[in-house]
């Protein structure tokens, strides 16, 4: 297994193809990236800004570059020894024109080749969407939209379709003679010979093609069937009159023609999109209208949407797999051992948010995660929890606020599971319904008392999902559930009795889809509708909380970040040692994430945040005084303030950890900060939201924040908070060097999301998808290479003093993974130690040590700066850290080289704190027991 040392997240588009990112291997080789990591670089729909709304996965996005630019990737790589870890996306392909899946769906129906590889409910109790998939994807009802003309008939290359706008949709094959031939051709196929008989002969051609079962050869017999009747049509004057005319009729008077007629006959039905979250009979990537899920249980599906991904990896191109939403899938489990038998031991990490006390199940066939767990126990290692009373008072005092966040995150999944996923979750009851009626043990629940506590268990589900329709029985899910039923009940007393039946019913014996072997077992309608259950919970949980709760509880942002808990205010070291060292055990290769795509903010901008829970007085005077600089800006309507005080209190939290130096960059700092709040106000559905935006409130945040970040000199705000904000970012840069190198030295593989070697104020997406200046990152670490090797501690002190340009953590990070390549196997294998700390200064101190045979590493950081220095003041030297040690265990080595520094230390018991970070806060000590 080629095992990364340290994984680079880069985000390819249209803009950052195959060959800059080649042109970028150099840079990152340099500084000791071991593994390129790639977004989704198959096709995606056109102008994807991300990738994971795949059109096909067996063919590259061509946005990304030509044939030659992806072999100069391959060949860039090889020449630097570097590995491809790729992001694959099994869970869901998009809902459009440009998926040959679907589309083969949408002409043949039942006879396609790939009728059963999407999650649709084709038997839809609703007599509209039984026999065709449900496409909410109109502006408004469909014949308002009939009315203004905006569907229309049209015959290109790709065959006969409807289209709305840039939407396209084909229609059946079967209605091909109806919209192209009108009277001229008989129904039952039947007709006299004439003008149109060729262009009968054409269609009739095509669907015989669509009934081939080779899917090769169907594939090409289409294409070309529908490339002869394009031909026929574009040289034929006759039959292109008479087509023209006939899509004429339909498209100049929709509303008479009967369009609406046809589009009844289509194995898809045109619907307003806001009809998805009532009635929807296909499952979708969260609550997303245009990404439908597949059936990956199916091996068919697998084989399919994984030839060229097996293929890659089999050829050597890609060396790692990055397994997007795996809790998406029908049996995660199932899954990732199919995947492990077909690309053997390829290095594979599951994106799996896991809840504060879950597990990773051991027994799936994966090196780990992609590591929001990491993060969400970094934030609570460096949140000072003395104070947390005074900032949860100062919190309610400014908004009001009073409820915990378990309170809030119940009443978020509860209103998105009405307002999003109501169809979903009546596609579920159905499904529970079945396999309870199937049972002749199975309880007699009326359909409103068993959607009740259905609906009231996934609410008061703690973790993303359960594993109880998997292949095998796992006590962790029995404990789970025994939670979930005593919350659902304490919660909804009235639904006790429907409650324990289920409960009842699901401790009875169960039966696997699947044998441990492979093979299918066919359908169980108890495991389909668990599996219904499980599958509703994950994006439940996620837009109820990723997407809701941690924009409506805003009592310390920094803590609001995916896999982690707001309510959970700290941590002690021991904690996290405990965390560490399990991770050594069970996960030893999982990847580490401080920033990635999906985070809410910046390592750096939370790092700056956690300083807040050291400075509640402070903080609490400062934003009154804003508040009463600004309050002129705000607006008062009758829904209240704007802005309202939840979100103000969160505005001020951001600026406090962002906030510029420079007057001229507040324009666009502006810019970035509306659309943040924008977005946050949204996701938090009080005031507006995506679905329902309130103009005028959202108005009102923008005119609030051009008003209170004007450039103008007569502005007062900004010299207000540019002091506060500035000892943020003093303090806060301390956080950032010590979360980043214990990052860079834990158990576990770093992996470094695009840009993050400098400081960053990257705020949730879009903002941290902004293009990235490799070069100045470039030229910064050429000099720092340079420097290094002539006068070390010259260049320690000069980055220091020179700190906010960001290059103090581009050395940290370089010199750091510098030694995670020269001692490979220290950080791969090496066992977790932590260190014992004593004297005046011991509880702002983080040390713990790898051990490898004789090598060891030990790393000591500084944490809660704010009581360990005043402003201006940096954690270095016997000053501050006085009497403070790190003791040593018996058999560590005597002689040390600080690999930060190159500075060399001496001791047989115990270190000094005052000597080891004399020159920078954090410190990384190499030793060796050898002679």
């Amino acid at each position: 297994m080629n095992l990364p040392t340290a994984t680079y997240r880069i985000q390819l588009h249209a803009q950052f193809g195959f060959r800059p990112t080649a042109d970028l291997l150099d840079y990152l080789q340099a500084l000791g990236i071991s593994h390129l990591y790639a977004s989704p670089v198959f096709k995606a729909r056109p102008g994807s800004a991300h990738g994971y709304d795949l059109e096909d996965s067996n063919q590259f996005n061509p946005e990304l570059g030509t044939e030659a630019d992806r072999h100069y990737l391959v060949e860039r790589l090889a020449a630097l020894q570097m590995g491809w870890l790729q992001d694959i996306v099994p869970n869901h392909m998009a809902f459009s024109g440009g998926n040959p899946l679907l589309c083969d769906v949408l002409e043949n129906g039942p006879r396609s080749l790939f009728h059963d590889f999407f999650d649709i409910q084709w038997d839809h109790p609703a007599p509209e969407l039984n026999g065709a998939v449900s496409a909410p994807f109109l502006g408004d009802d469909l014949e308002a939209c009939l009315d203004r003309g905006e569907l229309a008939i049209h015959l290109t290359q790709q065959g006969v379709h409807v289209d709305y706008f840039a939407q396209r949709y084909p229609l059946s094959l079967d209605a091909y003679r109806q919209v192209l031939c009108g009277e001229a051709c008989d129904p039952a196929g039947a007709s006299e010979p004439g003008p149109d008989d060729d262009l009968r002969k054409a269609i009739e051609r095509l669907v015989r093609s669509a009934r081939l079962y080779d899917v090769s050869e169907r594939r090409k017999a289409l294409a070309a069937a529908k490339a002869d009747l394009w031909a026929l049509y574009s040289t034929n004057a006759h039959i292109k009159a008479g087509v023209d005319d006939r899509l004429s009729h339909y498209n100049s008077h929709p509303t008479q023609s009967g369009i609406k007629e046809l589009l009844a006959q289509q194995y898809f039905r045109l619907a307003h999109w806001q009809t998805a979250a009532r009635q929807i009979n296909y499952r979708r990537f969260f609550d997303i209208n245009e990404l439908i899920t597949l059936r990956q249980e199916l091996p068919t599906v697998f084989e399919h949407t994984h030839h060229l991904i097996v293929k890659l990896v089999r050829e050597g191109v890609f060396d790692g797999l990055r397994v997007d939403h795996v809790d998406g899938l029908f049996d995660p489990r199932d899954y990732l051992e199919h995947l492990r038998r077909s690309c053997a031991d390829t290095y594979i990490v599951a994106e799996k948010i896991l809840g504060t006390d879950e597990a990773l199940p051991e027994e799936w066939p994966v090196q780990g995660t992609t590591g929001y767990e990491f993060a969400a126990h970094s934030n609570a290692l460096f949140c000072c929890p003395d104070h947390e009373t005074a900032l949860t008072d100062l919190y309610a005092q400014w908004t009001g606020n009073q409820e915990s966040f378990a309170a809030i995150s119940r009443q978020c999944k509860a209103q998105v599971l009405k307002n999003q996923f109501a169809g979903d979750l009546d596609n579920m009851v159905l499904k529970f319904e079945a396999a309870m009626q199937a049972d002749a043990a199975g309880p007699a629940l009326s359909l409103p008392d068993l959607t009740a506590a259905l609906a009231a268990m996934l609410i008061c589900l703690p973790v993303y999902r359960t594993y109880m329709s998997a292949s095998e029985h796992r006590a962790s899910d029995d404990a789970i559930m025994r939670q979930v039923f005593a919350d659902a009940r304490a919660q909804r007393p009235e639904l006790a009795d429907a409650l324990d039946a289920i409960e009842h019913w699901l401790a009875s014996e169960r039966m696997p889809l699947r044998s441990r072997a492979g093979k299918w077992l066919g359908e169980n309608k108890r495991q389909r509708a668990l599996a219904a259950f499980e599958q509703l919970a994950a994006p439940l949980t996620a837009k109820g909380i990723e997407d809701t709760a941690l924009y409506r509880y805003n009592r310390l942002s920094a803590l609001n970040e995916v896999g982690g808990d707001p309510s959970q205010f700290g941590a002690t070291r021991q904690q996290f040692h405990a965390f560490a060292a399990g991770r050594q055990e069970h996960w030893p290769h999982t990847l580490n994430a401080l920033s990635t795509h999906d985070t809410k903010r910046s390592a750096d901008v939370r790092a700056r945040m956690l300083v807040l829970a050291e400075l509640p007085g402070d903080w609490a005077s400062q934003i009154t005084r804003w508040r009463e600089c600004n309050a002129a800006h705000a607006r008062r309507t009758d829904r209240g303030p704007v802005p309202d005080p939840e979100m103000e209190y969160l505005l001020y939290q951001t600026l406090a950890a962002t906030f510029p130096a420079q007057r001229n960059e507040l324009p666009d700092y502006c810019r970035r900060i509306d659309q943040f709040l924008k977005k946050a106000a949204r996701e938090a559905k009080q005031r507006t939201s995506w679905t329902q935006p309130d103009e005028a409130y959202e108005d009102g945040l923008t005119a609030f924040l051009e008003k209170i970040l004007d450039p103008a000199e007569s502005n007062a705000f900004p010299n207000l908070i540019r002091p506060f904000a500035a000892r943020i970012a003093h303090f806060g840069t301390f956080n950032a060097l010590s979360q980043s190198l214990i990052y860079l030295t834990a158990p576990g593989i770093p992996d470094i999301y695009q840009g993050t070697e400098l400081f960053d104020d990257s705020l949730v997406d879009p903002d941290n998808r902004r293009p990235v200046d490799f070069q100045r990152r470039r030229g910064y670490l050429r000099d720092i290479e340079k420097s290094f090797h002539g006068v070390p501690l010259t260049l320690v002190k000069a980055l220091m003093a020179q700190r906010s340009d960001g290059r103090i953590k581009l050395f940290v990070t370089w010199a750091a993974l510098q030694a995670r390549r020269r001692y490979k196997d220290l950080f791969a294998q090496g066992r977790y130690l932590p260190m014992t700390v004593t004297g005046q200064r011991q509880r702002h101190v983080v040390a713990f040590a790898r051990v490898s045979g004789q090598q060891w590493c030990l790393t000591i950081v500084p944490r809660f700066p704010a009581g360990l220095v005043n402003e201006g003041e940096d954690p270095l030297g016997p000053a501050v850290w006085s009497d403070t040690q790190v003791h040593l265990p018996a058999g560590a080595p005597v002689h040390w080289r600080n690999a930060l520094t190159d500075a060399s230390l001496q001791s047989l018991e115990r270190l000094s704190l005052g000597q080891v970070l004399a020159q920078l806060p954090v410190a990384m000590l190499i030793g060796d027991r050898r002679p």
